[in-house]
């Protein structure tokens, strides 16, 4: 999803941290990822998950997804909300 890389870094990131820290229980619950559980931090570290949800994805500093869709009736493309 994240072209510009981030998303891998974030996977660096946390396979660094769960190496130092030693669970994801501990990764959890520094401040930088307040409010993720530690099961999501291990999917996405193991590169099973990447969020979708753009709430989720701003805690992580990921890049938010826009989706569009071609209009039925006037065939422009529009952010669907």
């Amino acid at each position: 999803m994240a072209s510009d890389g981030t998303f891998k870094r974030l996977v660096d990131e946390l396979v660094s941290l769960h190496h130092k820290h030693g669970s994801w229980r501990k990764v959890a619950s520094l401040s930088k990822f307040e409010g993720v559980s530690p099961g999501t931090l291990c999917s996405i570290a193991k590169g099973n998950y990447e969020p979708k949800d753009n709430e989720l994805r701003k805690r992580l500093k990921l890049p938010i997804i826009v989706i569009q869709y071609k209009h039925p009736v006037t065939g422009r493309f529009v952010e669907k909300s």
